[in-house]
């Protein structure tokens, strides 16, 4: 499981271990994407981050899993 910290000190709604997430960009039925800036390299990322409650009740647990190897190729 992943820290989560909220970080106003640094301009950023939360700190994500290596990353300060800033600003939504998009929510769908089980997840919401994030604006995020990595700290050690300055780089621009989106983060998703996945209701498990919501994911589970809608019966996309296989989907998710399946995005989830995609993306981290």
């Amino acid at each position: 499981m992943l820290a989560m910290h909220h970080c106003p000190e640094r301009d950023a709604l939360l700190y994500l271990q290596d990353y300060d997430v800033l600003n939504l960009i998009g929510q769908g039925g089980f997840a919401s994407v994030y604006r995020a800036r990595c700290i050690t390299s300055g780089d621009m990322v989106a983060v998703k981050m996945i209701d498990k409650r919501r994911m589970k009740n809608s019966g996309m647990i296989q989907r998710v899993k399946k995005e989830v190897e995609i993306h981290s190729r």
